[in-house]
């Protein structure tokens, strides 16, 4: 629903038009989360903000919002596209999938491949929680963890090229929350928009963590599906 309003550009794939006809397209996933946010910081009151909203844990995405709308997300047609997750690829080289299905996998076992198996867990070969592989000293999950960092910066980069600017980065969800870690790697990798996060702000877990002299506003923020499903089912009654 969140997403309803992304352009055709956005949400449409290169593929043949009676493929498309039958609903293949770029969906995007989190919409309660993100409503949340939006409605609860009240982006929809700054028409002109150019918002990146990082909503990462176990299920990770990334969307890009102008005034509070969402103009294009990282997730597609399945939760499984986008940011490398718990046990969940992120983005994947169809090929890859051909080449293992040539190889003999079957379509159930490549479903459990990209969904159940892969993401930090397969990665790290350890867990699929990031608390842990912060915490631990193997090299796998330090590499793990600065991958995760990589492909959320690479994600802002280009939700940043869409929105044609940045103002604000907002982290939310249960590793945007939580981990001061992931949130001062990925701020320091953006540097060049400017921003700056203060750490003692950002490793207390502060709403505010941009530096006087960041150029964007960078925010924690918890976030609430339940209540914003509820607020659904109530102007639905």
């Amino acid at each position: 629903m969140f997403h309803a309003g992304q352009s055709e550009l956005e949400t449409c794939y290169a593929l043949p038009k009676p493929i498309r006809e039958k609903g293949v397209r770029r969906y995007g996933f989190h919409g309660l989360s993100y409503a949340y946010i939006s409605h609860a910081q009240q982006l929809f009151e700054h028409p002109n903000e150019k918002t990146v909203v990082l909503h990462l844990g176990a299920g990770s995405s990334a969307c890009a919002m102008l005034g509070g709308k969402s103009k294009a997300s990282s997730m597609g047609f399945s939760a499984v596209d986008g940011l490398p997750m718990g046990s969940r690829t992120g983005n994947l080289d169809p090929g890859v999938m051909v080449h293992l299905m040539r190889e003999g996998m079957s379509a159930d076992q490549l479903e459990t491949l990209l969904y159940k198996q892969s993401g930090w867990l397969g990665l790290s070969g350890l867990c699929s929680d990031m608390r842990t592989l912060i915490e631990s000293t193997q090299p796998e999950a330090k590499f793990t963890v600065d991958y995760y960092c990589y492909h959320i910066t690479q994600e802002v980069g280009r939700l940043t090229a869409i929105l044609g600017g940045l103002d604000r980065v907002i982290f939310t969800a249960g590793v945007g929350e939580h981990a001061p870690l992931i949130r001062e790697k990925v701020c320091r990798q953006l540097a060049w928009l400017g921003l700056v996060i203060d750490d003692d702000l950002n490793l207390n877990n502060q709403t505010e963590i941009a530096s006087p002299s960041s150029k964007v506003r960078v925010q924690v923020v918890a976030t609430d599906e339940e209540w914003m499903l509820a607020r659904y089912a109530t102007q639905l009654a």
